[in-house]
């Protein structure tokens, strides 16, 4: 992660600064306050923390220490030479509208990202690895926005968070206006994203039904075979009682045989339509 310093109305430019040595300048410094700055924690929480002198804070994957004066950010994934000509009078506040804009607009651009290939796998019609794949990550993707989305929801609720984050440079009422603005664009990333999530849970419920439909269909086969079978089981039955070569008077008579072969043929015929009936009458 790269660690740049910005100062009011200045060329950002790379620190080399660790985060143990920010100790000395944060007021009221508690030992969790850089619990999300630890690389080794991999996770997508956000988090706000409000200090004295200064505002910790942690957009999805943009770590930040703002000071009145000056500000350190830690990424790589935004454009730092964006941030020029801030006013000294509300420095804080422009690095915090600057890092809430640069990442609503990486979430927008992940979500239409997502659409596009929700949109290319959804005309295939088939749940594979991908579409699977692409459903988890964009679940992952809803978290995140809801993090961030829960971090501005709870500074408009909270009246003594958002005047101390004013500290004093700005009015209360515009700092309030200002977060409620990005709290709308987030609701509706989050809405986009939750939309798009439940239509993919739809192709599954679709998916499900079409192959119990499917299965349905084949057991009503496999069914009407094995009644068939059983019918003709019979027949099997009579032809194997006549095939012993024992004497029974029968191979005497000349219509033996035709009766023989009518009569098991109507019993078969019997069995077959009488399974058929028991099965219609079930559905």
């Amino acid at each position: 992660m790269h660690c740049y310093q910005i100062l009011p109305n200045k060329e950002p430019t790379r620190a080399t600064i660790q985060l143990n040595e920010f100790k000395n300048r944060i007021t009221n410094f508690n030992n969790r306050d850089f619990y999300f700055f630890d690389n080794k924690n991999i996770f997508d929480i956000s988090s706000l923390t409000i200090k004295e002198n200064c505002i910790i804070c942690k957009f999805d994957n943009i770590k930040a220490i703002v000071f009145i004066d000056d500000a350190f950010i830690i990424s790589e994934i935004i454009n730092i030479k964006e941030i020029i000509n801030f006013n000294n009078n509300t420095f804080h506040i422009n690095i915090l509208e600057f890092l809430l804009s640069s990442v609503i607009i990486i979430l927008e651009n992940e979500s239409i990202q997502f659409y596009s290939k929700y949109t290319h796998l959804k005309n295939k019609f088939i749940i594979d690895t991908n579409f699977i794949t692409l459903q988890s990550n964009l679940i992952n993707l809803e978290y995140r926005i809801k993090e961030l989305h829960t971090i501005t929801v709870n500074l408009i609720k909270n009246k003594t968070d958002l005047k101390m984050l004013t500290f004093n440079k700005i009015d209360e009422y515009q700092l309030e206006q200002l977060i409620e603005n990005y709290n709308l664009k987030i609701e509706d990333i989050y809405n986009d994203t939750l939309k798009l999530i439940k239509e993919m849970d739809n192709i599954h419920k679709v998916t499900s039904i079409k192959l119990s439909e499917d299965r349905n269909k084949y057991a009503l086969i496999n069914l009407y075979i094995s009644f068939i079978s059983l019918g003709f089981s019979f027949g099997s039955f009579i032809g194997s009682i006549f095939g012993m070569n024992l004497k029974n008077n029968l191979e005497n008579s000349n219509i033996s045989f035709i009766l023989v072969i009518i009569l098991t043929s109507t019993i078969m015929i019997l069995i077959i339509l009488f399974q058929f009936r028991l099965l219609n009458n079930a559905e």
